[in-house]
């Protein structure tokens, strides 16, 4: 292979990696149609069950810091929810201190 197929080679395999982030941004943005979120959507949203992130505090959005009542709710911000729905456990563990 030359040096020219390689970073042709280089150059797809990034653009498509880049496409695929995209694309994956665009289905998050479909899912999140709303400015606050409650604990059982913000669960729905996770794929997880409400009492798990009752239970564990350091697994809700935000750490279970960034919460506002709204109308006697519970909420959270769209702008913690976001990234937090991209977060695996690790993740989470290691942002809220955890191990």
């Amino acid at each position: 292979m030359s040096d020219k197929e390689f970073r042709d080679f280089i150059k797809e395999i990034v653009r498509e990696t880049v496409k695929e982030i995209i694309r994956s941004y665009k289905l998050l943005d479909q899912r999140l149609t709303k400015e606050w979120y409650c604990m059982a959507e913000c669960a729905r949203l996770k794929g997880v069950s409400q009492g798990y992130l009752i239970d564990h505090p350091e697994k809700q959005p935000g750490g279970g810091k960034h919460f506002r009542k709204i109308c006697g709710w519970k909420r959270v911000h769209i702008s913690v929810v976001a990234p937090w729905l991209t977060q695996d456990d690790d993740e989470l563990d290691r942002e809220n201190g955890k191990r």
